[in-house]
């Protein structure tokens, strides 16, 4: 057992190094050796994942993702990785889910904000596209440029602040799956909001 684990953390190593170069095939193959040694590094799928996806091998992204969340449920990065997938392969309806099950976990996830907002627009919920953008902006107002040179965000950003978009904010930070409530609700101007963790411009950082 304890060879394992050398072994295990070994590939890790070696997969963290090949990461950095660049190469990715390469990477994910020793990521899936130790995690084929000590099944405690299931976690490491998430990183499979994203390389998969970053090389447009979204089936295989998918399957990944779909394997640490059938260990992880709660992991939004999972869920948000997974929603991701979904939009590249045009299911919508699976894609807006997997963002919304990714913001249960994680309300302040600014990529699962962000991209929610794009399949709800895609399946033309607009006041839950509206709200989930516009959430998504307080955390990184520096994605309005992004946001408004997206097709299907760009009618959002022509509106006005939409009236209740503020509830939906309060009603996933409270993990309840029904955002479509109609109940008042206003910011409280001292709110402050917190960064984003684990997250880069482009998306996912490991230390």
């Amino acid at each position: 057992m304890r060879t394992h684990q050398k072994q295990a953390n070994r590939l890790i190593s070696q997969g963290n190094a090949l990461h950095k170069e660049g190469n990715l095939p390469h990477a994910i193959t020793a990521y899936q050796q130790a995690i084929d040694l000590v099944p405690a590094y299931r976690s490491f799928y998430l990183v499979i994942g994203d390389m998969q996806f970053e090389l447009e091998r979204y089936d295989d992204a998918a399957q990944s993702y779909i394997t640490l969340l059938d260990e992880f449920p709660e992991h939004d990065q999972g869920w948000c990785g997974l929603g991701q997938c979904y939009m590249m392969q045009q299911r919508v309806q699976e894609a807006a889910d997997a963002f919304d099950k990714a913001l249960i976990h994680n309300p302040k996830d600014a990529f699962a904000l962000y991209y929610g907002a794009m399949s709800h627009a895609a399946l033309e919920n607009h006041a839950k596209a509206h709200a989930l953008l516009r959430a998504a902006l307080v955390l990184r107002p520096d994605w309005r440029e992004k946001a408004d040179a997206e097709r299907l965000l760009h009618p959002y950003m022509e509106q006005d602040d939409a009236p209740k978009w503020w509830q939906f904010w309060k009603k996933l930070g409270k993990k309840k799956a029904d955002l479509d409530d109609d109940s008042p609700a206003e910011p409280d101007e001292e709110t402050e909001m917190d960064e984003p963790t684990n997250y880069d411009d482009d998306g996912p950082i490991y230390g």
